[in-house]
């Protein structure tokens, strides 16, 4: 992104685990403490820092703020380089 004149621009891919809209809260919960296990399952998350991926644990609401903000900026990034659909 720098060589393409955006030096500021940064970029990182994230992974999350999503739910249809209306999904019940408590299921919304048994799956977050489902993810919250295995990224805290050493076998796992070993795995996972040998493919480069840091482990980061959220509550519902920290993800699905990185989500808005990822989704804002993102959308403010293709407006100001002018993107289009063809």
């Amino acid at each position: 992104m720098i060589e393409s004149g955006f030096p500021e621009f940064e970029i990182f891919p994230w992974y999350g685990i999503f739910a249809p809209k209306g999904t019940p809260v408590d299921r919304l919960d048994k799956l977050h403490a489902a993810v919250e296990v295995a990224i805290s399952d050493p076998v796992f998350n070993k795995d996972m820092t040998d493919r480069g991926t840091i482990m980061d644990k959220m509550s519902r609401t920290e993800f699905a703020d990185l989500v808005n903000r990822e989704y804002e900026r993102m959308g403010n990034f293709v407006k100001e380089i002018g993107v289009t659909i063809d």
